[in-house]
C-alpha cells in the first residue's frame, strides 16, 4: 500500500470526512483552506468508488454542489474538479450527484 493510499484510507477510516464537510460549511474560514479542502476530497476519491461512496454518506457532495454553484470563482473551480472526480462512481452514485444538482 502506497503513502497516497494510507493516507485516504486513515481519512475515510477515522471519521475526517464529516470533519472536512463542516469546514466547507463554515463562513470564516479562507478561500485557500477551502481550496485545500477540496484537494484533499478530490484526491480522496480519485479511482475508488468505496472512497467516493463514503464522501457521499459523509453529505460531502451538497456543500460542493452549493459552493459550486454560488461561491467566488476559485472555490467554484475547485468545487468543479471534485464534484469531476466522483463522475468517474458507480451509476448510482452518478444518479445520486445528478440528484444533488
Amino acid at each position: 500500500m502506497n503513502s497516497v493510499t494510507k493516507i485516504r484510507k486513515v481519512i475515510a477510516d477515522n471519521g475526517a470526512l464529516p470533519l472536512l464537510r463542516d469546514l466547507l460549511t463554515t463562513q470564516n474560514y479562507e478561500q485557500q483552506a477551502k481550496i485545500n479542502i477540496f484537494t484533499i476530497i478530490r484526491q480522496l476519491i480519485q479511482r475508488s468508488k468505496d472512497y467516493i461512496q463514503a464522501v457521499i454518506e459523509a453529505g460531502i457532495i451538497s456543500p460542493l454542489v452549493q459552493l459550486l454553484q454560488n461561491a467566488e470563482f476559485e472555490l467554484q473551480s475547485a468545487a468543479a474538479l471534485a464534484i469531476l472526480t466522483v463522475t468517474d462512481g458507480t451509476n448510482e452514485q452518478i444518479k445520486f450527484l445528478v440528484h444533488e444538482g
